[in-house]
This record gives structure tokens, sequence and C-alpha cells, in this order.
């Protein structure tokens, strides 16, 4: 088609049109256009792009129509406004010839949401008076992409325009008319990429007039979310929307996005209503590639973002967890810029072990952090009691709320594994166990299927029915079992029993035996892991036998490989002649070896009756020996082993709990004697025990010496440690230890006489090569008496290197008045550790309610006491006062002290409850006062004195007072 100039002038002979151009082509020439011809590619995109800039900023270049005359110069632009773009199409040069006259066009323009414009040309185009020539193929004449360029779709995606001669721009004498794109849009490799790496691409054909309205659908490459590995989107019509002012129909953004773009218009990017997502392989059904389809997805400067939810995937029996079936009800993933902020997997658990019990889960998805993978967080736990009927072992199983299935991924995969807790009943024909427990039983998918746990049947178990535990038609019972599941052992610990006899127990027979199967895991020559019989161990074997001659009771405990005793065998039995005996004797022995070193140990206890003149008697003895081993018994537990119950069945029968020894390798021979006696005319009277120990080290000398010992008064060696009791007791210990060549020495003693009189006091003595000290109680523990609940008086003094700080005021001071400002100073870094301390409080106390049967009481209380404490130190010679030299104190003593005093008293009412509940109480008046002096002296010598006292009356008068004073100088004593 041949397009006709509009010209004012019209040219009768081809010679007078021909001078006509020849002079409109030196006009060209003369304005320093170059031959088209002679530019290159490049130049030709920035000769585009530049006219495109001079046409835009001159309107005197710009007209609706091209005609050679209507201008004197050239370039000028053809300039058409198609809704809100201005395009223009730019005429740069003319040349003539004698078969017509030939010039080149440009033409520059913007793409949609693109930084910079596309460069388009054609050279040479031909033309005539009539106007533009078509060209050589008879086609109309376009203007062409001047080779591939590449533009930016904001700070991340990019557009490609191929320089194939698929892009180009159709025109005409009135400017442009449409353009033919074919691009490729590239995704950023920030945001996406292809399952097996690389860019993803979308591919782009559209013939077009209106570029601002550009809005069509194509196809692009499957692609992974970046950070989202495990799911692989595949979009089939992807809605490309570059109009900034209106949407495609039907679009549904995600909330993100509505959220950034109130005026959802001016959105533009790329959506997909429809699309599909493949999952992993551990979500997928079985073997098979699984996908789900879903809506609504969207991609834009900002990222990808969508809300995808599906149900009803695939069902339990179709999924495979590592051999255990499961289902996913629902899948929801909530991805904001991508950024997975909602991932939930929702569905069932088939436990195969658990004979095809189906478990309800929950996961949540995340990632923790932009570096980390997918994390799958399963939740799948019991909430109720459940019951299953394991019909195969005719066993029933039931299970408490708290089993727990975990789920972690391995190469991959799914694999799971279950906590149990609850208890399995087997009902046999010959055989029953009731509620064999287990906890932390750990059951999954991978040899040796059982990773840990502990079973336990107590004797006491019965059934719903009430049925106990029955072996075979023995009288055997198994009183507890326990199975111990480690990474490399399974143990089975059993305590049997027998016991043959009448049921009164006048002659019977029992045994029992806590024995353990130790079984080690292997690997077999095909790789699987399987459990091979490592050892047989013997832990306990009890004995107790009852006949009307005598009665005997035993244990033997044998250790193998233990941390602790190395091998050993220990066993301790107590027996009594009934004819001849009135207590019982009990004998302990025991032998081993650890580490190559060889210990034994032998004690016994047995009673006797030898009188000592008049007034004692000799009840039992006690004696031992022993080699290599170290007592782990106080004396005074010594002595109740001995005398008080732990050798004598009566009290308890004894246990290998109860091994009184731990293997010393430092150790030799050591010796140890006892007696126990009682006054003659009453065992309340007076009874008590004495010990007596001497060890010596492996080399033969001298380790240490013991000796402890206590009696009672007023009451019976078996009722000493009830809380009732009225008694006096005292105990006395010596020990010294050679080898650190320590001496110390204690006594303690009691009196009580409930509800009229209570007294303690302690007396330690201690001499070694860097301290000595003599005590009577302790500012901590003081010596006290207490008379009818009223008066008290508690003392203490203390000499020697080990002297405890002055103790503060008693609270009914505190409470009113402050204690004095003076420094406090850390006495130990100053003295040379020489010095004593001693204190005194009396007080008395009443209190009462009246009368007590009413819900109405009077209450009255009071309370008035004193004290002092007095502390001295023989202080270092470099002791001297913070900021000063001379030296502190006389001859470096320093003393420190207080006194105080107290009154306090109150009465009132008190309201209670028809239940004894106290519901209000009502102070009519109460009073408090209180008086301290305070003193350190001399150099620096500093005095401190307070008083107070409070009044409040019917809770409407209240009156307080204090006052205080300060003499002399205070500073802090350093070295």
């Amino acid at each position: 088609m041949i397009c006709e100039f509009k010209s004012k002038y019209y040219f009768r002979t081809m010679q007078t049109r021909q001078l006509l151009f020849f002079v409109f082509v030196i006009l060209l020439n003369f304005n320093g256009n170059a031959q088209m011809d002679s530019v290159s590619l490049a130049q030709s995109k920035i000769r585009a792009k530049t006219l495109d800039s001079i046409i835009r900023a001159n309107p005197d270049k710009q007209t609706d129509n091209f005609s050679p005359t209507d201008h004197a110069s050239l370039p000028i632009g053809i300039c058409k406004k198609i809704g809100d773009i201005i395009y223009v199409i730019c005429i740069d040069s003319a040349r003539f010839t004698p078969q017509g006259a030939t010039f080149d066009v440009y033409m520059a323009i913007d793409w949609p949401g693109a930084y910079g414009k596309l460069a388009f040309a054609a050279k040479g185009v031909s033309f005539n008076p009539k106007g533009v020539m078509p060209g050589g193929d008879g086609n109309p004449i376009t203007l062409k992409l001047l080779g591939d360029q590449r533009l930016n779709l904001g700070p991340k995606n990019a557009i490609v325009f191929k320089g194939d001669g698929s892009n180009y721009i159709q025109w005409g004498c009135n400017g442009y008319e449409r353009a033919n794109i074919n691009a490729d849009i590239l995704f950023s490799q920030q945001m996406i990429h292809k399952p097996g790496g690389g860019q993803v691409k979308a591919n782009i054909q559209v013939n077009v007039a209106d570029l601002s309205k550009i809005m069509f659908q194509t196809s692009m490459d499957p692609f992974i979310i970046n950070g989202l590995d495990d799911f692989e989107f595949r979009v089939s019509q992807l809605v490309v929307d570059r109009n900034d002012s209106i949407n495609p129909s039907g679009i549904n953004l995600p909330l993100a996005t509505r959220n950034l773009y109130p005026d959802i218009g001016n959105w533009t990017g790329f959506y997909a209503h429809n699309l599909s997502v493949k999952l992993p392989p551990k979500l997928s059904r079985g073997s098979s590639e699984t996908t789900v389809g879903v809506t609504d997805l969207v991609i834009d400067d900002n990222g990808v973002s969508g809300d995808f939810f599906a149900t009803g995937i695939f069902s339990v029996g179709e999924g495979d967890m590592d051999s255990w079936g499961f289902s996913i009800d629902s899948l929801v993933l909530g991805i904001e810029y991508n950024r997975l902020v909602d991932g939930r997997l929702a569905g069932k658990i088939r436990v195969e072990p658990l004979n095809n019990a189906e478990f309800v889960y929950r996961a949540g998805v995340y990632k923790p952090n932009d570096n980390s993978p997918l994390i799958y967080d399963f939740t799948a736990k019991t909430t109720n009691n459940y019951t299953y009927e394991l019909t195969m072992f005719n066993s029933t199983l039931r299970l408490a709320p708290n089993c727990m299935i975990h789920v972690q991924v391995v190469s991959g995969k799914f694999t799971p594994d279950i906590t149990l807790n609850g208890s399995l009943t087997y009902n046999g024909a010959k055989a029953r166990l009731n509620k064999l427990t287990f906890q932390s039983l750990n059951i999954g998918t991978k040899a040796p299927y059982i990773y840990g746990g502990t079973f336990a049947l107590t004797s006491d178990s019965v059934g719903d029915d009430g049925e106990p535990n029955k072996v075979a038609r023995l009288p055997i019972s198994l009183n507890y079992l326990e199975l111990g599941i480690t990474q490399t052992q399974v143990i089975l610990k059993v305590d049997l029993s027998l016991k043959l006899g009448g049921e009164d127990n006048s002659n019977s027979f029992g045994a029992s035996t806590f024995v353990g199967v130790i079984t080690k895991r292997v690997t077999g020559a095909d790789g699987r892991q399987k459990l091979k019989f490592d050892k047989f161990k013997i832990y306990d074997i009890s004995l107790a036998i009852s006949t009307n001659p005598f009665t005997l009771n035993g244990v033997i405990a044998i250790r193998d490989d233990d941390p602790v005793y190395g091998d050993m065998f220990f066993g301790a039995i107590s027996f009594k002649l009934n004819a001849i005996m009135n207590d019982f004797a009990g004998v302990s022995v025991g032998f081993g070896k650890l580490n190559s070193k060889r210990y034994w140990y032998v004690d016994a206890s047995v009673p006797i009756s030898i009188p000592i003149g008049q007034f004692a008697l000799i009840t039992n003895l006690f004696g031992g020996v022993q080699y290599g081993v170290r007592s782990t018994l106080t004396p005074a537990q010594k002595l109740d082993r001995a005398f008080s119950g732990a050798m004598n069945p009566t009290q308890g029968a004894p246990t290998s709990s109860a091994i009184p020894f731990i293997p010393d390798p430092t150790l030799g021979l050591g010796f140890s004697a006892g007696v126990a006696l009682v006054a003659i005319p009453g065992e309340s009277v007076l009874n008590g025990e004495a010990i007596f120990s001497i060890q010596f080290n492996a080399n033969g000398g001298l380790a240490n010496i013991n000796f402890f010992g206590r009696a009672t008064m007023l009451v019976t060696r078996s009722d000493r440690s009830k809380s009732n009791a009225t008694k006096v007791e005292g105990s006395v210990s010596v020990n010294y230890d050679n080898v650190n060549k320590v001496f110390d020495a204690q006594i303690d003693a009691l009196a009580i006489v409930p509800g009229i009189l209570q007294g303690n006091c302690n007396l330690k003595i201690h001499i070694d090569k860097h301290d000595w000290y003599f005590w009577l109680n302790r500012p901590s523990n003081r010596a006290t008496i207490e008379v009818l609940n009223l008066f008290t008086a508690s003392t203490y003094f203390m000499v020697g290197t080990q002297i405890d700080p002055m103790p503060p005021p008693p609270s009914y001071v505190t409470n009113l008045i402050s204690a004095s400002p003076i420094i406090s100073t850390d006495m130990s870094s100053v003295s040379t550790g020489n010095g004593f301390a001693t204190g005194m409080m009396i007080a008395a106390n009443f209190g009462g309610e009246f009368p007590k049967e009413t819900n109405w009481r009077g209450y009255a209380y009071a309370s008035v006491g004193a004290g002092f404490d007095i502390t001295m130190f023989k202080l270092s010679p470099t002791a001297h006062c913070e900021g000063s030299t001379g030296k502190v104190g006389f001859n470096n003593w320093y003393l420190m002290g207080q006194v105080y005093a107290w009154l306090s008293g109150g009465m009132g009412v008190r309201h209670y409850k028809d239940d004894g509940e106290l519901k209000k109480e009502y102070s009519v008046a109460s009073i408090d006062a209180a008086a301290l002096l305070q003193g350190r002296l001399p150099k620096p010598t500093f005095v401190y004195g307070a008083v107070g006292f409070s009044v409040k009356l019917l809770g409407i008068i209240n009156l307080d007072f204090q006052a205080d004073i300060e003499i002399g100088n205070d500073c802090a004593i350093i070295n």
C-alpha cells in the first residue's frame, strides 16, 4: 500500500519534483545528519533515543502527519496519542536518486513498568511524491527492533526483546499504528529458579496498539521459590498485567499484596489463578509424583506471594512414612514475598507395631532462619486413655494420655518413632501378668526398632477383675520385672520369690532373687542388627526361714564389673535360736577385687547378758575387721546398724543396699569393737552404746582412731525417736586423724520434758596444724533452755582461731529501730585468727486467747527480753584505718559489742468462722519499744545508741518515736 503525502503544492512534471527532492536532500546534508548506512547498530540505538528526546522537547518538530514541504529541515516527528502514551515516529534523513527518494526512520518507546526505552529503526525507506513505497517484497515498511534489547522490570526481574525481526512497529503517514512484541520475561534468581537450576522464563507474543493496557496470558517454566525447595510450582496460564490503572477481571490477589496496594488497580505484575504444586517425595503418595491444585499466585517486584490450601490429598493407606502409613488431609502454605509465613499439615499416622492404630497429627512447617531447610514440626499425641486388644498375644494394651509420635527427616524422607507410656496385661492359660507398666518405650521404623524404655511389674498388681499375678501353678511370685533398653544393650531384670509353709508363718520357708539377663546388639553378616546373649547376672538373693527351733533372714549381693565395687560378694544374715536367744545375732561378710586390688570386710553383732556389778548389764557385743575398705557410715549409723535394728529382722531384713563399705586402696587393716548396755533397774533408767574403731593405712601406719558413745535416760531404746518422749540424752565423739594431724572432740546433750523443760548444748574442741578452737555452741545455734514455754535463755562462747562474726540484734529490735551505721569489717581478713566471742539472751513470752470455744475471742500477748554480744579479735600488726597509718586497738586487740532490750505487747479481739478459720482481727491496743547500744574500741572508738517505741490504740491513734546518737569516729579497718 502506498501512503500519499498531503502537500500544499501539486507538481506537474517529474523534473520539478526531482528538483524539489534534490533541494530537500541538500538541506538534510546541510544539517549534519550522517548517512544511515554507516551508523552502527549501537549508534542507531543511541540515535533513536536521542531523536525521541529532541522531538518530544521541541514542539516545532512535531506533526500529526508527514509532508516533505511542511518544514524546512529534519528531523521531524509524527506524534500520535493512544491511551495515555504519545508515540513518536522520528524521520531523520532523506536521499535523492533518479528512481526516487529514501529516508531513515527511528522510534524509541517505553515498555510499561520497565527502565529504559526500546529502539526501532528502518533505513532507506523509499517514497515518491505519491507517498511511502512498499518494500521489495511488497509488504508495508515496518520499524524493526535494533538487535536484542534488555530492560529491567523493577529491581529484580527483566525482559529481553528479540532482535530476530519478530519485534517491529507498524506505522504510516499518520504515525504509529501497532507494535508486535516477542520477548522473554526473566525472573530474578534471587526469587525463584528452575527445579534443576537456572533462570525461569516466560515468553510473551502480542500485537497491540496501546502499550499502556497490556494484559495477556502466557506460560512460564516450572519453578521453585528460593528457600522453599520442597515445593515445585507449575503455571500453565500466567496473566501478565502491565496496566497500572486496572487489573484483569476475576483476579484475586493475596492478602499481603492487597495490604501493600490499598488501590489495587495500581498493582502490576504476574498472576496465576490456577496452578499446581508438586509435593516433595516425603509428602507424596507412595513413590508416585503427587501434585495438588491451588489458586491465586502473584509474582511482582516484592517477590512471590500466595495463600494456598488443599484438602484430601491422599489417604492413610496411600502415604508411606518409612513403612508406617500416613495421610495428608489438609495442606496450608502462606507465602509473603518469598517468605513462608504459614505452613501446616494435618492427617493421620498409622502405627504398624500397635496393630495399625491411627493417631491424628498436626504439623507446622517453618524456617528458623534464611539458611536453614524447612522444618516439619509434628505433634501427635494421645489426649485420652486408649485401649487396644492384641488378640495375637492374648494381651490388652492401655496407653496413657501422654504418648507421643516424633517425626524427623532422614535422607529426604519422614522417619517416625513413637514414645509410649501405659500398661500391658497378659492373660494366658498358665500365666497372668497384670498391668506390666512401661515408661518412655521408644519404637521406630529402623532396626533394632525398639530404641529405649523401661518395663516394670510389681507384686501388688491386680487386673480389672481383681485377679493377681500368677506363674504356672507354683507358689512363685513375680514381685518385680524391669526391661531396660539402651542403644547398645537390652537388660531384663526379674525379682522372683518362692514361699512354702503355713499361712501363719509358724513354719515357713521363703526365698527371693533379683537376676538379670543381659544381651547386646551386634551386626550380623547380612548387615542387620540383632540381639545376642551377653551374660547372666545375679544381683541379690534373699532368704527367710521361720521354724519352731530357729528363725533366719539373709541376703547375698553379687557385683560384677561394678564401677564402685568391681567384682564383689557380700552376704549378711541375722538369726535367732528360739530356745536360748531373746534377740537376733547378725553377721556380714564381703570381699572382692577392684582394679587388681583385693579387699574384704567382716562384722558381727551378738546378743549377750553380762552384768557389770549391781547397776548395769551388757546386752550386745559388736566387732569387725576389714581390709582395703572405707566405711560409708558415721559412728552413730554404725551403732544403729549394730544395735538398733539394721541387722535385726524384727526391724527390717538386711538388704544389699545397706552394704556398709566401699573399696579404698589407700587403707589397710581396720578394727572396730562395740558394746551396748542397760541399767539393771530397767532400760528406761539408762541405756547406751559405744564403739571404738582404729584404721591403718595400706603401708601399715596409723590412719585414724575414733570413739563414739551415747546414752539415754528416762526412755527405752526403741522409743528414743518419738517426738513426745521425755528423755535426757547425750553423746561423745572423739576422733584423731593421724594422716592430717587433726584432733576433734564433741559433746552433745539434750533434755526434753514435753511442755515443761527443753534444753540443749554442744561442746566442740578442734586442733590441727593451722587452727584451734573451743566452742560452746555458736551464735546461729545457741545453747538453749526453755521453761514452761514461757522463759527462754540462750548463750554461746567461742575462743580460738575460728570465730563467728558478731550477730545482728534480734528482729524485735531491728523491726523498730535501725542497727548502727558501724562500717562492716571482714575481721577474718585483718585478724591473726585469735579471739573470742560470747553472748547471752533472755526472754519471756506470753500469749493466748480466751474463751477458746466461741467464734469471738479475746487475745493478749507480751514479750520482753534483753541480751548482749561481745567479740574480740587479735588484729594483724599491719591493720589500720583506711586513710590513716595509725595502729588499731590496744596491742592489736580490738573489741566490738552490743547491748539490747525490747518490750512488745498487745490485746484485741479475733472473729473466727464456724470451721475455725480466722475471719477478722481487731486490735485494741499494742505497744512496741526497744533500745540498742553498740560500739567498737579502742582506736578508733565509736558508740551508737538508739531508742524507739510505737503505740497504737483502736486503730485510730498511732504514736511513733525514734531517736539515735553517735559518738566517736568510725572507719574501715584494712591491712
